[in-house]
């Protein structure tokens, strides 16, 4: 699926919004993460918000790059390649997903529309599928 000028558009201008509290954004999705997927807090160790840190900036890279499928591809690549170790459970990708939509959604608050919700339930989409195929490659 491809997303629309205006969904990367939407998606751009939600990000850079987000941008100022990111650190303690990362902080509650991956604390709403582990409360979705119990199992996940054991992956984990040390500083939780040094590894949000480098998720949002994951993220961030992912945004720039919504216009250039081969770069979003790249980035997937090494999403998956960075989580292969962990023995993810696909299904986990999409508690990781909607985490990531409940913390936006909270971040932005009444600017977190149902145009906006679209827009990033599309990008994580893409990026779900692509992980998912990814780690099925690779097993």
């Amino acid at each position: 699926m491809q997303l629309t000028e205006k969904q990367i558009k939407i998606i751009r201008e939600s990000h850079q919004r987000i941008l100022p509290e990111v650190e303690r954004i990362s902080d509650r999705f991956y604390a709403d993460l582990c409360g979705r997927v119990p199992e996940a807090r054991g992956l984990f160790r040390g500083d939780v918000s040094e590894q949000g840190m480098r998720f949002m900036s994951a993220i961030g890279v992912i945004v720039e790059n919504l216009d250039s499928p081969e770069a979003m591809d790249r980035e997937v690549e090494k999403l998956v390649a960075g989580h292969a170790a962990f023995n993810i459970e696909p299904s986990w990708f999409r508690e990781m997903q909607e985490s990531l939509i409940d913390t936006f959604a909270h971040a932005l608050g009444a600017r977190f529309t149902n145009e906006v919700e679209l827009a990033w339930r599309a990008v994580f989409q893409q990026i779900c599928d692509l992980m998912e195929e990814r780690a099925g490659d690779k097993a």
